[in-house]
This record gives structure tokens, sequence and C-alpha cells, in this order.
């Protein structure tokens, strides 16, 4: 009884697993559309015209009886219920011999085998309906077989049942079959007379036949006997493959309970060696035949493996159990070898017996995620929330009335089919590949397309390359597919019909990119102040009782509106060009008018070598161009440089999607990477790069929080190659070349483990290798050149001074280490501040958020602001990082003895009126005008002063202006800007010196258009 209770609760814990599987949905659906068809089995049913057919009506039905009575958590119960009842049948029907060891290990072998497809679906029960036939035909067949005119009534009960639930009741016909003539050719082998095993021939096959009969009692009659794709009879790879194929593993994982396979399959074949060792023996083909047969289809379908582990487990456990009966007959369990080797057997049952209950409840004996055994039903956010958001579409009529929509995958297709019935979508795996770009359209796609009234596309897919592949091809041609919905990992794209003209069908409905990104929604907004808890790695012991944090729908939102940024960039040289084509080419026809004279042959060719400059081809050998050639080039690549190579409302989407999904989850390694690579994006991709050249300080806030992200990628997942391989690029820009050399040195090692991409040929990766390895070859032998330097130079000098030298040299992570191992009296504020810097950008800012306490303040003075300012916004904390711009705003009011910003104004023309009073009288003496010279030095010197004040004030007006439009709060953003530009005013006040023109005031200006 223990050891029953053990295999049933090692079964419960193994069916256990939160289900995800989407075709539960599909189910859901069909069984709702039953209870509210008024003729459930007419011609309009779901079961003649339904989801996918009606071998499932009877489970569909029981399951949507059971989620609607008691929700996931019944449905997941119920099925782990299943799977304990076919446990203890197992093991009742491993039974033949003395002791309970054998069969046990036996059942728990099958039950790790099979639970890698122990999921919420008809199948499972398949398999505990496959265990009742063997019991009948084995069992219960075997006292009466002799005799018996049918077969036993609740064999063909159960037919009636399964017939009605999964297709896979053919596997159990074939398994019945092959036991029944197992039997004859026992009998044959026994020596019955020719007769006797003729007649018993003729009644299993009577017997056959019945149960081929009653299967004909469903609502496909006949056609239920036709194999479904989805059972994968015909080798459908996209569902499963060969467990003998590397495929398959990608697809169910490398684990104890995919790899429990092999050794069912290689100790149940070694057991019909050992059970013909030893003396007479019978051959038993009841048993060799369902056992050859399941492992010959398990071989090549990998989801037959559950019904080859429920014949393979019993069949392993007789064998072994006849072989040890014929040693205890024969009295060789007396002798000492034998006692010992039964009780190894017995203690090392009990330890794998152990050992996979533990493993069991957290998981790790399946695929991941690992985490404590739970009763519930998930499905990914974006696909209930993006159903949901087309349903609004298809009842507010903005998709057409008749419109339709285009599944690109199974998954995303069931669960539409319960959370939106409104769609009525096409499942059409031909066009899905045409549009997938997996086969050449045609001009017949477009027919399809519109037969079927098809006129948009929603796309989700849980395979990452394959969906952003899928999502890359149709964002880089936006005309004819334009962007209707996102919501996180799913897409809604419209199709404008090439051939139809007239009105866009899609007009008023088409995603507004840059609304949504200058004047986003309260919940499309970028926390203000970051996630209480600190971003950690998992670590292992902690599956035993803490949940895996569901994937935030945003991560999925930030890296689509990554890779929308990345596909608008590679258009950036082509949309440059027609852009500078068609400037030249006005002003061209413009100057042509005006040519007259041998000049105009001057013009004409300075004008004619502007419409088309030199290629970048040319560009690297730049000096041996002709000067106009120079010219030109040096014209065009200023005026690509100032245009933005990808649209930055893109990118402020992802960063503030990035922020919302660290919120809930904050040790998501892929969204700190989508994060930080957001920040560079900005940073090198867009105007920012210019904006830059004018304000520093906006350089090291964007490395700052690149740097910060990119460092929380690589600490949560040291094995992230991507994220070494952005990280060794930034500290290439930042001239930390010994922090480069360690990323990119890592990088190379983890390509080489991984080995190529798909896509990617042997000699493709093998060359990418080879110069990424000659690369970290020059760099290291760059790096150790100025090391020496460095030694050589910095001996006997002070900490600082060292730390100083380092840091010049391109030695960023040496400079660190220096002044950390260092206390702050070796190298005094300078050095601090220097610390500092180099914490920030080697993505250490929640050091620099603790450390720079209220004693530092006074050391550090003004920069003190601004260093946390950086900190704060690198972690997210956006309100916090205005809050310190505010506080340098007031300190430097302070230092002039202004309460306030605005009274430098006032200042100033309380200065100018003062000066043009004392203008006013003349001088009267030598001293008198000796002191009107030094008034005069002391008025401009603080006029300069007040107007380099002014012009600080506004350069942080616009910092916390770009803070408040990065968190998405439009009105901040606003006020802060048109502050900023009160101080220039107008071009034409500038100019007449009523105005003050300051770094950041492009920056403002380009910011309010966008806010318009």
């Amino acid at each position: 009884m223990l050891l029953t209770f053990l295999i049933g609760i090692l079964a419960l814990l193994l069916a256990s697993s939160v289900a995800r599987n989407s075709d539960l949905w599909m189910h859901l659906a069909k069984g709702r559309r039953l209870v509210q068809s008024a003729h459930p089995f007419g011609t309009d049913s779901p079961l003649a015209s339904g989801i996918t057919g009606s071998q499932s009506w009877l489970y569909d039905l029981v399951c949507y009886g059971l989620y609607s009575k008691f929700g996931g958590a019944g449905l997941v119960l119920g099925k782990a219920l299943v799977v304990v009842a076919l446990a203890v049948l197992l093991l009742r029907l491993s039974r033949s011999g003395l002791g309970e060891w054998v069969p046990v290990f036996c059942t728990a072998l099958a039950l790790l085998a099979m639970s890698v497809r122990l999921l919420l679906q008809p199948a499972t029960l398949s398999y505990f309906f496959l265990a009742l036939v063997l019991w009948f035909v084995w069992k219960r067949g075997a006292a009466n077989r002799s005799s018996a005119l049918f077969p036993p009534w609740p064999l063909l009960v159960l037919f009636v049942v399964w017939v009605n639930v999964d297709g896979w009741f053919l596997l159990g016909l074939g398994v019945a079959a092959l036991v029944w003539l197992g039997q004859v050719l026992d009998e044959v082998g026994a020596g019955e007379p020719r007769g006797a095993w003729r007649v018993s021939l003729l009644r299993r096959g009577f017997w056959f036949a019945l149960l081929t009969g009653v299967c004909l009692f469903n609502p496909a009659h006949v056609f239920a006997f036709v194999p479904s794709p989805e059972l994968g009879f015909f080798g459908d790879a996209g569902a499963s493959t060969s467990p003998f194929q590397r495929t398959y593993y990608a697809n169910v994982g490398l684990n104890p309970a995919s790899l429990a396979y092999f050794p069912l399959l290689g100790l149940s074949l070694f057991s019909f060696l050992l059970w013909s060792f030893g003396g007479s023996f019978r051959w038993s083909w009841q048993r060799f035949l369902p056992w050859l047969g399941l492992a010959l289809l398990s071989a090549f379908q990998g989801r037959a493996i559950p019904f080859f582990a429920v014949v393979a487990g019993p069949v392993l456990a007789w064998n072994v159990q006849d072989f040890l009966d014929r040693g205890f007959d024969a009295g060789r369990w007396q002798t000492p070898a034998w006692r010992r080797g039964i009780v190894f057997g017995q203690g090392l049952t009990l330890m794998f017996l152990l050992v996979c209950l533990v493993c069991a409840w957290p998981g790790w004996l399946q695929s991941p995620p690992f985490e404590p055994r739970r009763w519930t039903v998930e499905i990914p956010p974006s696909l209930e929330r993006g159903a949901a958001a087309v349903r609004d579409l298809l009842r507010e009529s903005k998709l057409g009335s008749e419109a339709r929509g285009l599944y690109l995958s199974r998954e995303t297709a069931y669960p539409f089919a319960w959370f939106c019935p409104e769609e009525k979508g096409v499942q059409d795996p031909k066009l899905a590949s045409v549009i997938r770009g997996d086969s050449e359209a045609t001009a017949a796609w477009g027919k399809r397309m519109r037969a079927a009234n098809i006129n948009h596309v929603i796309v989700f897919d849980r395979d990452r390359s394959r969906f952003f592949g899928t999502v890359g091809k149709l964002l880089d041609d936006p005309r004819q597919w334009p962007l209707l919905h996102v919501e996180g990992d799913l897409v809604v794209f419209g199709w404008r019909d090439p051939s139809a003209g007239g009105v866009d069908p899609f007009r008023g409905v088409e995603l507004d990119l840059n609304h949504l990104a200058y004047h986003p929604a309260e919940d499309k907004k970028a926390p203000d102040r970051p996630s209480a808890n600190e971003p950690e790695a998992r670590q292992w012991w902690e599956a035993f009782w803490k949940p895996v944090p569901p994937r935030p729908v945003d991560q999925g939102e930030a890296t689509l509106h990554a890779t929308h940024a990345e596909v608008v960039r590679r258009s950036a040289p082509w949309r440059h060009a027609v852009a500078w084509e068609s400037c030249q080419f006005t002003a061209c026809v413009g100057a042509a008018g005006g040519w007259s004279g041998p000049v105009s042959l001057l013009d004409a060719h300075l004008r004619l070598t502007l419409l088309r400059p030199p290629t970048a081809e040319q560009g690297r050998r730049f000096q041996t161009l002709p000067v106009f050639d120079q010219m030109a080039y040096g014209w065009w690549m200023r005026f690509a440089r100032a245009r933005d190579d990808t649209s930055p409302a893109l990118l402020y989407l992802a960063v503030r999607a990035a922020r919302r999904a660290l919120a809930v989850n904050p040790n998501d390694a892929q969204i700190h990477l989508v994060l930080g690579e957001s920040y560079l994006g900005l940073l090198h991709d867009t105007r920012e790069r210019v904006w830059g050249e004018r304000m520093p300080e906006l350089v090291q806030l964007r490395r700052s929080q690149a740097s910060a992200a990119l460092n929380q990628a690589v600490a949560l997942k040291p094995d992230f190659a991507q994220a070494h391989l952005s990280l060794s690029n930034l500290y290439a820009e930042m001239n930390c070349l010994d922090l480069m050399l360690h990323h990119l040195r890592t990088y190379v090692k983890l390509l080489h483990e991984s080995g190529p991409m798909p896509g990617v040929s042997g000699e493709q990766f093998r060359a990418q290798e080879a110069a990424y390895q000659e690369k970290v070859n020059q760099l290291a032998k760059e790096v150790a050149k100025r090391e020496d330097q460095f030694t050589v130079a910095s001996g006997g000098w002070k900490v600082g001074d060292r730390a100083l030298k380092a840091s010049q040299e391109g030695l960023g992570g040496k400079a660190r280490d220096l002044l950390l191992e260092s206390d702050v009296a070796a190298f005094g504020p300078k050095g601090m501040a220097l610390e500092v810097e180099l914490l920030l950008k080697t993505g250490r800012a929640k050091d620099v958020r603790d450390w720079l306490g209220s004693d530092q303040k006074t050391v550090l003075g003004p920069s003190y602001h601004w260093l946390r300012a950086q900190a704060l916004a690198a972690l997210g904390n956006y309100a916090s990082a205005r809050e310190e711009c505010d506080e340098l705003s007031a300190l430097m009011a302070q230092a002039d003895s202004i309460r306030e910003p605005a009274q430098f104004r006032e200042l100033m023309a309380l200065l100018i009126g003062q000066k043009k009073l004392y203008d006013q009288s003349g001088a009267t003496c030598l001293p008198d005008l000796l002191v009107r010279t030094g008034y005069h030095f002391v008025f401009h010197k603080r006029i300069a002063d007040f107007a380099q004040a002014l012009r600080k004030e506004a350069d942080l007006s616009v910092l916390r202006g770009l803070l408040a439009l990065e968190e998405g709060d439009a009105d901040e953003a606003e006020i802060a800007f048109r502050t900023a530009l009160s101080v220039w005013k107008n071009a034409e006040a500038a100019n007449a010196g009523g105005g003050l023109d300051f770094s950041g005031r492009v920056i403002a200006q380009d910011c309010l258009k966008w806010l318009e």
C-alpha cells in the first residue's frame, strides 16, 4: 500500500503542471457551442462545422462543464486524477510474480517517460483508455479467451466512449488486434490442435470486427477512421518529430522526462533477452507484438511515446519477474550473490522513486519553468487582450462587415475561438507560409485572400525567431500591411489589396505610433519609480516554493517596438538619399534660371555633384576625391547625420514598455537587454547623436542608462551572448578597452559553445567566429601594451593620479578598481568624482545611488545632483531624477544669492538699469575714471555669469523635459521645454539681444514639434 501510494503521489506531481497548451481553448469553445446550440447534432451544429472536427465532442462537453463549474483548477486537477488512476492501473497490470519492487520501478519509469506529454488534451485520456484495453485483453481476456464468444462488455463500452473522445482510439484498436494475434500465435506455439487455434483466430477476428463496429457510434460515423493530421500519423514535422532527431528536443527540451524513453526502450528490449535466458521458456507473442508495434511508431512519431510507455512498463515488469521467478524456482535466490543483488535492486528502486518524488515537485524532471506544482490554466495575456481588441474592432465594424482574419498559427486560432467568437478566422497553411516568407508568393495567393474575404492578419507565435521574422517582413511593407494593433506578442496587420482601388479601408484604424509615443494613455506610461523588488538571479532552490513570475505582456511589446525600429533603420540610407536628391533637384532647377556666363558652369558642376554625392565606399578614400566631391560628401554626411535613421517614437515606446515589464518582473534579462539596446538606439540612430554634440550631458545620460541595463542583463544571465556583445561595443565608445576585451572575449566563447544559428551555414559561422577571434587577439595586444605603459608611467604616483592615468589610457576597469580598493581620503574630491563617473559608465547605478549621501554632497558640489540624477534615471526612477535636477537648479540660484531661477532676469535688468544711470554721469577726475572702468568690468562679468546661469537653467529644464518625455508625461515635458525656450524666446529676440541661445535649444524645439 505504501509503494502504491508513492506511485500515486508521483503521478499526481508529474501531472500537476500548469496547463499552457493553446488547443485547450479550442475544446472549450467547441463545448460552449455544443451547450448553446439548439440542435447540437444537426447539420448546423458544431459537430458538423466545428473548429477542428467532431471526434472529441464528448471531451469538449466535459471540459466545458468542468471549466464552467470549477474553473481552470478543476480541469487540471481532473487531468491529474486521471493520471493517478492510470498509474495505479499500470501498477496492478504489471504484477505477475512475487514482490512489488519490479512493478513499482517499471511503472515509475513508464510514468516518467510519458510525463513529457501529460497535457490537458484528449490524448491524456487515451493513455488511460489504452491501459484499460490492456487490462481487459491481457488480464480479463486471458481468463476466458478459450470459451467466450464475445469480448468483455466493458471493452465495448470503452471503445464507444473512446471514439467520441479522441482520434487515438485507432491505436487502441491496433493494440488490441496485435495482442489477440499474439495470443493465437502463443496457442500455436503451445502445440494447440490446428482446429482449436483456428477457432480462436476466428473468435478474435470477430471480437475485433465487433470493436470496430461499435466505433461507428459517433457523429463522424465512418469518417472517424480517417486519421486526423493533429495525431501526426503522417509525420507532421511542425507538431512533433522522432526522438532520434535533434529537432525533437528543441520542442520538448532536454530533460529526464524526454530522455526516459531511451532506458525504457533499451531495458524492455533487453528484458526479452533476459526473459529467454537460463532454461526452457515459451515465447510470448502477445507481449512482443504490441511492444514492437508501438516501439516502431514511437521511434518515428514522438507523440506515440506515452502509448509505448503504457505497454512497455508492464511488459518490462512481466519479463523481469518471469526471470526472477525461474531463479526462485531453481533455488538460485538462496545464493549470497542473488540475495545481495535483490536487496541492491530494491534499494535502488526505492532511491529512484524518492529522487523522482523530490524532483517532481519543482518540475525538474520536465521542461521549464521550474516551480512548485500548481493546478491552474494560463494563457499569454497578449492573446486574451488581443482577442478583446479585435472583438471591439469587429463590433464597431472598423474592419468591415464581412471581414475575416487570417491566423498564422493554430495557437492563435484556438484562444480566439474562445475569447473572440465574433472573429470568423481562417487557418490556411499555404497562405500563412507565403506571408511568413517560407514560400514564394504568386498571383494565386491574392485571389485566395480575396475569395476568403481576408483583410487582416493576426500574428502570434511562441517561436520567437519565427514571430519576429514574420513581423519584420510585414513591417517592412507598411503600404500593403498597415499596423492595426499591438498587444504584447500579438500583432494585427491589415491587408490593402493591391488590386482594389477607392477609399483606404483602414483610414482611422491604422495605428498612429507617434500619437502613442508622445501622447500615451495612463497604462502605457512608464512607472515614475522602479519596482521595490531588486533584480536578482533566481536561485535553484527557490523552485521548491516560489512560482516563476509570468512573462509580462509588455516584454513582447518592448521587443516588438525595438524590432520595428530596426526594420525602419535598415531603410535609412534609401530614405536619406531620396530626401537629399529631392532637395538638391529642386535647388538645381531653381538655380538654373539664373545661370549665365562661364561662372554658371562651375555652379552647375557643383550642384550636379551635390545631386549625386559620393558613395560610402568612395568616402573611405576621402583624401583622393576631387575638392567638390569632398565638399559634397561632407555636406551629405552632415545632412544624413542630422536626420533620424529610425523613428524616436518607436524607441520611446520600447523603453516605456520595458520599464513597465521590469516593474512586474525585474529579473528578466531579456527585458534589460531590450532596454539597453533601445537607449543605444536613441543615441546612435536618431537625431540625439547631433543633440549630443551640443549637449554632452545627454550622451552621459544615455550611456549610463544603457550600461546599467546591459550590465544587469549580464548579471542575471551570465551566458547572455548578445548582452556581452552590446556591452563590448558600448565600452569601445567610452574608451574602456579592458572592459571591452572582457565582454568581447566572453561573447566569442559563448558563440563557439552555441554553434551556428538556424539559417547560417557552418562555413559562414566559422568565418564569423574567426573574425571575432582576430578582433579579440588584436584588442588583447593593445590592452596589454597600454597596461605596460601605465605600469611604467604611474610608478610611485598617488591613487587618484594613477586612476586618472588609467582612465586616459583606456583602462576604465582598472581605474575603477583602483579607486574602489582605496579609501576616499587617498584621492580627494576629484578622485571621488572620477570614481562615481566610472561606476556610472560600468553600469553600477545602484551603487552610486546608495553611496552618494549627504556627506558627499558638500565634497562634490553641484555635480553631486547631476551624478545622482544620472544614476536614478538609469534605474528608472524618473520622479527622483527630476527632483535632483530641480535641486541642482536651486543650488545654482543659491550660489548667486537668488531665491528663484526667475530672478536671474530681474537682476540682469537691475544691473543694466544701474549701468545706464551710472553712465549718464560723466567722469570728473582720474580716480572716478578708474572706478568707472572697474565698474564696467564687474558689470560685464556679472552679466556674463547671469547669462551663463540662465543657459544652464535652460539646459536643466531640457533634461527634465527629456526625462518626462521618456516616462510618457507629455504635459510635464511640454512645460519643461517651453520654460527652457522662454530664455531664447525666438530668433528675432535672440538676434536683437532680447534672448539667449543655449545648448539644448534645438532639442526643446524638436521635442515640442513631436508633442504638437
